[in-house]
C-alpha cells in the first residue's frame, strides 16, 4: 500500500492557480457565447418599441460587381420608384442553370409588383456569398430613435458544396410602411465559414460551367 502523499503549501498554491485559470477560461467562453447570441437583439433603453408589419416579402438572386461583392451596401433602403427600378435591373432575367439557353427567371419582382412609395418603402438585404440561401428579416420595429431592423444570414448547409455562379448573390426584400426617420440594421451571421471563405472555396472547386445571365 502506497503511503499517502500530502501536498506542500507551494504545490497547493500551484494547483489552486491552475484551477482558477481553467475556471476563468470557461467563464470567458460562456461570456463570449452569451454576447454572440445577444448581438442581434441589443437592449434598447430608448423606450417603447412598436413592431412593424411586413406587407410583402420577396427573395431571389441578384447581380454583384466584378469582384464578387455586393455593389454598394449589404442593406438597401428603397423609398422611390426610381430606386425600385434600379434594383430590379440587378435581378437576372434568366434562371441560373446548366441549360443553354437558360429559361426565363420566375422571380416575382421581375413582374414589377406595384408599390405605393408615398406610403410604403422596400428594405433589401443582400448576401454575396451564396445564390442559394437568402437573408431573413427576423423583426422590424420602431422606437423614438427610428426603425430597428434585425437580419439573419442562415447557415449555408449543404449548399456550400453546390455550384455557384460568379457575380451572383441572393437577396431578400420586404415592403413595409414608410418611415422617414433613421434606420438601424443589426445583422446576425451564423457560426462557421464566413461568406468570403465560401466564395474562395467556390472559385477553387467549381468544375462545371453554369450558363451566365441572359
Amino acid at each position: 500500500m502506497r503511503p499517502e502523499r500530502h501536498l506542500l503549501p507551494v504545490e497547493k498554491g500551484l494547483h489552486l492557480s491552475s484551477l482558477l485559470q481553467t475556471l476563468t477560461l470557461v467563464w470567458v467562453a460562456l461570456m463570449l457565447v452569451g454576447c454572440n447570441s445577444e448581438d442581434i437583439r441589443p437592449g434598447d433603453a430608448a423606450g417603447a418599441v412598436t413592431e412593424f408589419q411586413i406587407i410583402a416579402s420577396y427573395e431571389g438572386r441578384v447581380s454583384l460587381d466584378s469582384s464578387g461583392q455586393s455593389s454598394g451596401p449589404t442593406e438597401i433602403i428603397i423609398r422611390s420608384q426610381a430606386d425600385y427600378e434600379a434594383f430590379l435591373i440587378r435581378i437576372p432575367r434568366n434562371k441560373i442553370t446548366k441549360l443553354n439557353p437558360a429559361p426565363p427567371s420566375d422571380d416575382p419582382l421581375l413582374g414589377k409588383p406595384f408599390i405605393d412609395f408615398e406610403s410604403h418603402m422596400m428594405l433589401v438585404a443582400l448576401r454575396a456569398g451564396t445564390m442559394y440561401v437568402a437573408p431573413r428579416f427576423l423583426s422590424i420595429s420602431t422606437d423614438k430613435n427610428g426603425l430597428i431592423v434585425h437580419i439573419q444570414d442562415p447557415d449555408l448547409g449543404d449548399t456550400i458544396f453546390a455550384n455557384q455562379q460568379e457575380g451572383i448573390g441572393s437577396y431578400r426584400a420586404v415592403v413595409v410602411a414608410k418611415d422617414r426617420g433613421p434606420i438601424r440594421f443589426f445583422r446576425q451571421t451564423p457560426p462557421g465559414l464566413p461568406d468570403w471563405v465560401h466564395q474562395l472555396l467556390v472559385k477553387r472547386s467549381r468544375k462545371h460551367h453554369i450558363s451566365s445571365l441572359g
